[in-house]
């Protein structure tokens, strides 16, 4: 073991936060994230700053990082929602794992699937603060759309025009 193993712990979720098809802000938000470093009511109760901890999307639970995110009602319909449009089974909270283990699936569709799963977090973020100023919870169903269309959209900028003929009729089953 060199020294540098010995001081870098090895990251898990580093492939799928630092994709070229993520949109950069999703990517950021995705990082801060799984460092737990969102500043949500259960970090800001500590802090002080408010009193209530509930969970602005369900107002079922304290809204912690993995609440808001793999627990919440809205999160779990969101996620439910991008796994029909995808026709793939994963838990959300195991994106890395799925990312390094799932066989079969090319990079196009791995690198494709992390995007999306790292703008629906964003997007459930963006959701929350919509929530919490405007007093409005965005439909999952529009959420996911939207996330989908982003997400190609960018695939589409940057694609070189090379894929199979499995990768092109996957990417045109989406949606």
């Amino acid at each position: 073991m060199t020294s540098n193993e010995l001081f870098k712990p090895k990251v898990e979720w580093r492939y799928v936060c630092w994709n070229r098809l993520n949109i950069p802000k999703s990517s950021f938000i995705y990082r801060a994230t799984v460092q737990g470093r969102l500043l949500t009511k259960d970090r800001l109760v500590r802090m002080g700053m408010v009193m209530d901890s509930a969970c602005f999307l369900c107002a079922n639970g304290d809204e912690t990082h993995h609440h808001l995110f793999y627990a919440c009602c809205y999160s779990t319909q969101c996620f439910t929602l991008i796994q029909q449009a995808l026709h793939i089974q994963l838990q959300p909270d195991a994106l890395h794992v799925w990312f390094n283990k799932s066989h079969g699936k090319s990079k196009l569709q791995k690198r494709m699937v992390c995007a999306i799963y790292v703008a629906m977090i964003y997007g459930i973020w963006r959701a929350r603060n919509k929530a919490r100023v405007a007093d409005v919870v965005i439909h999952p169903t529009y959420l996911v759309k939207h996330i989908l269309k982003d997400v190609l959209n960018r695939f589409w900028a940057r694609n070189s025009g090379k894929m199979t003929r499995k990768e092109a009729d996957w990417l045109a089953n989406i949606v």
